[in-house]
């Protein structure tokens, strides 16, 4: 059975000081302007559901994380976000820039974590591979 957890970043206060990334079992309430996540105050749009696979790496991959990973297919490497689609019920790797899409458990193995959608949105207008 899959592990049930959680990846948020914080909001700085009084007892936390600045921003970190933190990981918890428990997830609080949801809101628009914040989240409550192992009983700290977290930027509700950072949450990401731990997705059961591990980078090459060997690094937890979490919904909302950037990955490259080489495309077989297109012979070349690509850049996408990690999302949950619910029409499949799958975790996908999709980047609409780029028109690159794949299941995650299809790329998981070959990929690797280069950042996350919260802290570096950039990194998926990146086209050339080359640019990294």
């Amino acid at each position: 059975m899959r592990e049930y957890l959680f990846k948020a970043k914080t909001m700085p206060n009084g007892t936390i000081g600045s921003s970190k990334w933190i990981e918890s079992h428990h997830i609080g309430s949801v809101y628009l302007k914040s989240a409550f996540i192992g009983g700290v105050y977290c930027y509700p749009e950072s949450v990401g559901q731990y997705t059961g696979f591990l980078d090459r790496n060997k690094k937890k991959i979490f919904k909302g994380h950037i990955i490259k990973w080489f495309d077989r297919q297109r012979d070349k490497d690509c850049i996408g976000v990690v999302i949950w689609n619910d029409s499949r019920g799958i975790w996908k790797v999709t980047n609409d820039k780029t028109h690159a899409h794949n299941f995650l458990c299809n790329v998981y193995v070959c990929s690797t974590i280069i950042g996350n959608y919260f802290d570096s949105p950039e990194l998926l207008e990146k086209l050339e591979e080359k640019e990294l």
